[in-house]
């Protein structure tokens, strides 16, 4: 079984199962119900399938969370399956630690505030540094190999 935001998602939960169980209320609350959309849940096109295909892209690291929500409201405007609109946009994630290792190199060589802030024991640039890749890459650097080649680098 899938997880989403730390619930355990199957082919019979419900909506409203998942707003009692602490479903992200933040993240629910950006998008319309279904009942302003006139939609019944036999409507919505993601099926629990789909949906299950989409968690599976984040576990595994394909797509990030911001990724993950494009691709959802993409899923629930026209259906289809996530790794489909994912390689059909582009929008997969880049884990490879060359191509990455590039962008850290331009952030670092941009930012020598952020850089020398770092050394010098703020915790905080490294975050404002992280941005920097994250912007360069267009969102598609992995984050987490992005923190871990930075702090290589920087010490």
């Amino acid at each position: 079984m899938a997880k989403f935001c730390g619930s355990d998602i199957g082919s019979t939960r419900s909506v409203t199962g998942m707003k009692s169980e602490g479903y992200a209320s933040s993240t629910r609350s950006k998008w319309p119900k279904l009942t302003e959309l006139h939609l019944t849940i036999n409507e919505v096109k993601i099926t629990p399938d789909q949906l299950a295909g989409l968690i599976n892209l984040v576990e595994a690291k394909t797509i990030n969370m911001p990724t993950a929500k494009e691709v959802f409201e993409l899923m629930f405007a026209q259906g289809g399956d996530a790794a489909a609109i994912v390689q059909a946009k582009g929008l997969a994630q880049v884990s490879d630690a060359g191509a990455i290792e590039k962008f850290v190199d331009e952030a670092i060589a941009a930012n020598a505030k952020s850089v020398a802030d770092y050394k010098g024991g703020k915790e905080a640039a490294l975050k404002s540094l992280i941005g920097q890749v994250m912007k360069l890459s267009k969102g598609k650097a992995n984050p987490g190999l992005v923190n871990d080649l930075l702090k290589r680098k920087l010490s």
